[in-house]
């Protein structure tokens, strides 16, 4: 689900983009009002959005997102 997501938020396996990277964290849930969501914020149940697997901070600044290989 993570990857077909990805894909329609207009990114690309094995590039970077900031603005469409940021338009997938907003439609899994992981980002809202231009601002990437703590872990604490974000939902663990099934109404979360689809594509939400958990991801993880380390302080304020460095976070993990739950790593899923993208293949072509």
């Amino acid at each position: 689900m993570q990857k077909q997501i990805y894909l329609e938020t207009g990114n690309q396996s094995g590039e970077y983009n900031r603005e469409t990277f940021n338009r997938f964290g907003e439609v899994v849930g992981w980002r809202e009002d231009n601002i990437w969501k703590n872990y604490l914020d974000l939902e663990f149940s099934l109404s979360a959005p689809n594509g939400h697997l958990p991801w993880w901070c380390i302080g304020f600044n460095i976070c993990l997102v739950s790593y899923l290989p993208i293949a072509s």
